[in-house]
């Protein structure tokens, strides 16, 4: 039996077409953090983490300021809508 994965473009390859995004945070490891990111890149356009690592290597890193910041959210927020969007393709 063949296993397929959807192939991206057109279907978006996220972290939803291995495993629920719900019962995992944002940062639960490496795989985790690359969908999340990738995710952040795709809506906020390309460059997005670029920003976010420019920002980490000149200031100190406090969570309840840094996202909001750069993205307008809170990373609890944004991650939400991760998780939301990637319903769609469960």
């Amino acid at each position: 039996m063949a296993v397929c994965i959807p192939l991206y473009p057109p279907f978006p390859l996220t972290i939803a077409n291995f495993f629920s995004v719900s019962n995992v945070g944002w940062d639960r490891g490496y795989q985790h953090t690359a969908y999340f990111l990738d995710y952040l890149e795709e809506r906020f356009g390309e460059g997005t983490v670029r920003r976010l690592n420019e920002k980490l290597r000149r200031h100190e890193y406090k969570d309840k300021s840094f996202w909001s910041e750069l993205l307008g959210q809170s990373v609890d927020e944004l991650y939400g809508d991760y998780v939301e969007k990637s319903k769609c393709y469960e």
